[in-house]
């Protein structure tokens, strides 16, 4: 009697059914995709170990048709390649969600997404997440309704978009509650039906035509968790002030689950002055090399375009925040300007006169006159936006020599601006110019330059 109470009550627990857990879709919802460029959607799943099929499913805003791609391993998550939007499309939007499939039918999907489709990255938001793509791709695209995908959608070499593949795969599960996946013997996948008993599993195949966009969320969807936040924040704010000026940025508050990396530019030229694990970064800004002049100078205003860049490890997600450091001149007092002709620029430069016993004078512009010795020696003087005029005259020396003249202090220099008007010379570059001398007092040479900003 006791063995056939035991008997009955095993029956009963293998009768009873099995509790159904859906699997949790971690993406973060792009903002926009870059023209000629295929982007590449990334999201989690947890638990992974039973996810049986992953896709993207997406179409042009206001399009008559859905299409799919199915995502693939890209550790420590999956990504899905979607074919590129060419330039025809900028200005209209990529609307897409992702979906999952667990080894008991059940399905997850993701909020829906309708990410800017623009012509290059530099016109997406600056507070959109950009999708990351990749510039060379072969999609395989599905549509539920067998039809082609539109023009303004190209899925690379190999793939027509007027042959883009009908997939209706369907995930079946067999005796021992294994998922797997069938398909004909041409490659091309197609529908299998579980052969036990019992109801059938409900169809997996994409969303009818013309879905509703705003379809609601499974019942009692589990809780999305973005694999990355980002936080970006600079230290004074603005970043203004006199020279010489410290900055700070800190994108410490960003978090990432798989590790996080930084990348700093902190002059605006597009190469990175820094990168790696460091979140918090310092750098002084000043206006140029020469930080001391004269009070009747009036104030040089520089101002530099910082980028600072988080990534998150592993899922190709990355924002950038860009700043404007001004850094003004510091030790010039405006009000001892009185009516000086504007914009004044300053002038800096290195005199080497290589000249025995040599000792000279510089002028610039017919105003400011400045001595100079043998050997090395710097100066400055006021100059003017625009052209610039500089007469060096020899006055005493016991033999010849070389008189060269560096203007690469000169912050404002147009660089190949310099031309030789009196004198022999003997080189001239990019911010420096060389005279050869005879040695007799009195020889003179003269040149010009440009300066902007």
């Amino acid at each position: 009697m006791t063995k056939l109470r035991w008997g009955m009550a095993t029956l009963l627990v293998l009768a009873a059914p099995a509790v159904r857990a859906e699997i949790s879709v971690e993406h973060v919802t792009v903002g926009c995709v870059v023209a000629e460029k295929f982007p590449k959607i990334n999201a989690c799943f947890a638990p992974m170990a039973n996810l049986a099929r992953a896709r993207v499913y997406f179409r042009i805003e206001g399009g008559a048709h859905w299409y799919f791609v199915e995502m693939k391993s890209d550790a420590p998550c999956h990504a899905g390649i979607l074919p590129k939007p060419k330039k025809v499309l900028a200005g209209k939007k990529l609307q897409y969600y992702v979906e999952a499939v667990d080894r008991s039918f059940a399905e997850s999907r993701s909020a829906e997404g309708a990410p800017d489709i623009v012509a290059d990255q530099g016109a997406c938001r600056k507070d959109v997440p950009v999708a990351p793509f990749v510039s060379k791709a072969s999609v395989a695209v599905g549509s539920a309704a067998g039809v082609p995908l539109p023009a303004g959608l190209a899925a690379g070499a190999g793939i027509s978009t007027t042959t883009a593949v009908v997939a209706t795969t369907a995930v079946v599960a067999g005796a021992g509650g294994a998922a797997a996946a069938a398909s004909g013997g041409n490659g091309t996948p197609t529908t299998t039906t579980p052969t036990t008993g019992g109801t059938p599993p409900p169809p997996t195949t994409p969303p009818p035509t013309n879905p509703p966009p705003t379809a609601p969320p499974p019942t009692n969807p589990p809780p999305q968790q973005a694999p990355c936040r980002f936080a970006f924040a600079v230290e004074p704010d603005p970043p203004s002030g006199k020279e010489p000026l410290e900055v700070a940025f800190d994108m410490c508050a960003t978090t990432a689950p798989g590790g996080r990396t930084f990348t700093f530019d902190f002059d605006g030229d597009g190469i990175v002055d820094q990168r790696g694990g460091s979140c918090r970064a310092t750098r002084l800004y000043t206006t140029d090399k020469v930080t001391s002049l004269p009070s009747t100078l009036v104030p040089l205003v520089v101002k530099y375009l910082a980028t600072v860049t988080a990534s998150c490890d592993g899922t190709g997600l990355s924002q950038s925040q860009s700043y404007e450091v001004q850094v003004e001149e510091a030790g010039i007092s405006v009000k001892t300007v009185g009516e000086l002709p504007a914009p004044v620029r300053r002038i800096a430069w290195v005199s080497q006169l290589d000249v025995p016993g040599g000792r000279g004078q510089v002028v610039v512009n017919g105003a400011a006159g400045v001595f100079t010795g043998a050997g090395r020696s710097a100066a400055f003087a006021m100059g003017r936006r625009g052209e610039n005029r500089v007469e060096a005259q020899l006055v005493q020396a016991r033999g010849a020599g070389l008189w060269r003249f560096d203007l690469a202090a000169t912050g404002t220099l147009e660089k190949g601006s310099l031309r030789v008007i009196a004198g022999e010379v003997a080189l001239v570059t990019g911010d420096a110019i060389v005279f050869r001398l005879s040695g007799k007092p009195g020889e003179r040479v003269v040149f010009a330059f440009r300066t902007g900003r």
